[in-house]
């Protein structure tokens, strides 16, 4: 968690790296504070940790942002990435 402009936030951004060049993710379809979640899997309320967060693979592949090789999505939308298979930081 952070501190910005004297308010806590728990928030994240994601990008995709391509040949020096970052792209964020987005969700233009989500609302702020929408969960993202795995394919197949419940979404679990607890936190989980920084260190336990960077031992989640995230990767673009085949223009799907996946976790530990399963699509991410919102309740309202698949998240995907119009670049090509690259690391996701």
């Amino acid at each position: 968690k952070a501190k910005l402009k004297g308010v806590e936030s728990y928030g994240m951004l994601l990008a995709a790296e391509h040949d020096g060049k970052l792209t964020v993710v987005e969700a233009s379809k989500s609302s702020p504070g929408d969960a993202v979640n795995v394919d197949g899997m419940e979404n679990r309320k607890a936190r989980i940790s920084f260190e336990e967060f960077l031992k989640v693979k995230l990767e673009i592949k085949d223009k799907k942002l996946l976790a530990n090789g399963k699509q991410l999505k919102t309740d309202k939308e698949i998240l995907d990435l119009d670049v090509p298979n690259s690391s996701v930081r």
